[in-house]
Protein backbone atom coordinates (compact mmCIF):
# COMPACT_ATOMS: atom_id res chain seq x y z
CA UNK A 1 0.00 0.00 0.00
CA UNK A 2 1.38 3.33 -0.86
CA UNK A 3 0.46 6.64 0.77
CA UNK A 4 1.09 9.74 -0.59
CA UNK A 5 2.03 12.52 1.47
CA UNK A 6 2.84 13.39 4.95
CA UNK A 7 -1.00 13.24 5.99
CA UNK A 8 -2.30 10.63 3.97
CA UNK A 9 -2.40 12.51 0.90
CA UNK A 10 -4.40 15.37 2.39
CA UNK A 11 -2.93 18.79 2.64
CA UNK A 12 -1.58 19.70 6.02
CA UNK A 13 -4.04 23.09 6.40
CA UNK A 14 -7.85 23.09 5.53
CA UNK A 15 -8.58 23.82 1.92
CA UNK A 16 -8.45 27.53 1.22
CA UNK A 17 -12.63 27.96 1.53
CA UNK A 18 -12.74 25.97 4.65
CA UNK A 19 -10.23 27.77 6.30
CA UNK A 20 -11.92 31.49 5.45
CA UNK A 21 -15.58 30.64 5.82
CA UNK A 22 -14.93 30.68 9.70
CA UNK A 23 -13.43 34.48 9.45
CA UNK A 24 -15.77 35.51 7.41
CA UNK A 25 -18.39 34.16 9.33
CA UNK A 26 -16.91 36.30 12.56
CA UNK A 27 -16.54 39.23 10.23
CA UNK A 28 -20.00 39.15 9.43
CA UNK A 29 -21.57 38.78 12.43
CA UNK A 30 -19.22 41.62 14.04
CA UNK A 31 -20.41 43.85 11.40
CA UNK A 32 -24.28 43.80 11.96
CA UNK A 33 -23.46 43.83 15.88
CA UNK A 34 -21.75 47.03 14.78
CA UNK A 35 -24.95 48.33 12.72
CA UNK A 36 -27.01 47.39 15.23
CA UNK A 37 -25.64 49.36 17.67
CA UNK A 38 -25.46 52.66 15.42
CA UNK A 39 -29.09 52.39 14.58
CA UNK A 40 -30.15 52.03 17.65
CA UNK A 41 -28.12 54.99 19.30
CA UNK A 42 -29.82 57.00 15.93
CA UNK A 43 -33.46 55.47 17.57
CA UNK A 44 -32.63 56.55 20.90
CA UNK A 45 -31.25 60.55 20.09
CA UNK A 46 -34.52 60.60 17.24
CA UNK A 47 -36.77 59.41 19.73
CA UNK A 48 -35.62 62.42 22.18
CA UNK A 49 -35.58 65.07 19.92
CA UNK A 50 -39.51 64.27 19.15
CA UNK A 51 -39.82 64.02 23.07
CA UNK A 52 -38.60 67.73 23.20
CA UNK A 53 -40.27 69.03 20.97
CA UNK A 54 -43.29 67.74 21.61
CA UNK A 55 -43.19 69.00 25.11
CA UNK A 56 -42.22 71.88 23.62
CA UNK A 57 -39.33 72.58 24.80
CA UNK A 58 -37.95 72.94 21.64
CA UNK A 59 -39.22 74.87 18.41
CA UNK A 60 -39.93 73.80 15.20
CA UNK A 61 -36.97 75.03 13.74
CA UNK A 62 -34.55 73.92 15.75
CA UNK A 63 -36.55 70.59 15.81
CA UNK A 64 -35.79 70.21 12.23
CA UNK A 65 -32.23 71.57 11.93
CA UNK A 66 -31.32 68.80 15.13
CA UNK A 67 -33.36 65.91 12.60
CA UNK A 68 -31.39 67.15 9.65
CA UNK A 69 -27.96 67.27 11.45
CA UNK A 70 -29.16 63.52 12.82
CA UNK A 71 -29.52 61.90 9.36
CA UNK A 72 -27.08 63.21 7.42
CA UNK A 73 -24.62 61.23 9.04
Amino acid sequence: MWVHGYFGGFPPFPPFPFFLFPLLLVLLVAFIVFRRGHWTRFDRALGVLRERYARGEIDAEEYQARKDELTSR
